[in-house]
C-alpha cells in the first residue's frame, strides 16, 4: 500500500520492505499510522518486516515542527495524543507478531532511534550517526527509548548494580550525543552487541531481509510482557 507519508512493497520473499516519504523520512502522524498498518499487514500476510528507506538517512526523528505548533496553539490534548500514538507504534514494532528489522544508514536520530531501538534486530551501514538528541531542543525522548535504556542497562549490570551502566547511558541522551559510527553505537548503548553491522551501504537492505527471513525460520517471537500496550 502507498499513502502520502509511507510505502510498503514486497519482492515476493516473503518480507515486506516500509518506507517513510516525508522530508528526511521524520515521523508525522501519517508515517506512524503506516507503520502500525504496515505491521498488521506484515502479521497477516508477511514472514517479516523490514524498515528501509531508499537513500539516506534512516530518519531525522519526530516531525518536531507540527508538535511545537501542537503547543503553541494550546492544543495540550493534541499534543498528548501524538505522544501516545508515538508511543504505541514503538511497542507494536517491538511486539509485532513477526521479526521487525531496522535497516539503518546515516542519521538515526530522536525518533528514528527509538524506533530501530524497538526492532528485533537492526542491521547498520557503518557510517550510521544514531543517538536521542531531543535535550538539545529541550526535550526529553518521549518515544520508548528511555524505557530501552533502562532495560539494556540492566540486562548489562553487573552484581546487580543497574545504576552504574544507567548513569553513562543517560549522560549520552543528557549531552544528546551521537554515534560517530554504527560500531560507536554499540559502544553507547544504542545498538545492541547482537545487531549487524554491514561496511558496504548496498549490501544493507539485502541482509536485512535476509535477517528477517532467518529469524523468522527460527520462530522469533516477541514476548509480550503484562502492561506493554
Amino acid at each position: 500500500f502507498e499513502t502520502d507519508a509511507v510505502r510498503l512493497w514486497t519482492d515476493g520473499d516473503g518480507i515486506a520492505v516500509l518506507g517513510f516519504k516525508t522530508k528526511m523520512h521524520t515521523v508525522s502522524d501519517g508515517v506512524l499510522a503506516g507503520i502500525q498498518q504496515a505491521i498488521d499487514i506484515a502479521e497477516k500476510d508477511f514472514r517479516g518486516l523490514v524498515i528501509w528507506q531508499p537513500k539516506a538517512p534512516f530518519s531525522a526523528g519526530a516531525d518536531l515542527a507540527g508538535a511545537l505548533a501542537a503547543l503553541q496553539a494550546g492544543r495540550l490534548d493534541d499534543f498528548t495524543a501524538m505522544v501516545a500514538t508515538f508511543q504505541a507504534t514503538s511497542q507494536r514494532i517491538k511486539y509485532a507478531l513477526v521479526p521487525v528489522v531496522a535497516a539503518v544508514r546515516g542519521l538515526a536520530l530522536g525518533g528514528g532511534c527509538e524506533f530501530q531501538m524497538h526492532a528485533a534486530r537492526t542491521v547498520a551501514h557503518l557510517e550510521s550517526y544514531i543517538g536521542l538528541v531531543e535535550a538539545g531542543v529541550g526535550l526529553l525522548p518521549a518515544g520508548g527509548g528511555l524505557k530501552e535504556i533502562a532495560a539494556r542497562a540492566s540486562a548489562r549490570a553487573k552484581n546487580g548494580d543497574v545504576f552504574a551502566e544507567l548513569k553513562p547511558m543517560f549522560e549520552t541522551v543528557a549531552m544528546g550525543k551521537v554515534s560517530s559510527s554504527a560500531l560507536e553505537a554499540k559502544e553507547l548503548g544504542l545498538l545492541r552487541e547482537s545487531d549487524i553491522v554491514v561496511f558496504h551501504e548496498h549490501e544493507l537492505l539485502h541482509v536485512a531481509r535476509q535477517t528477517a527471513l532467518a529469524m523468522a525460520e527460527a520462530g522469533t517471537v516477541a514476548v509480550i510482557l503484562p502492561g506493554a500496550f
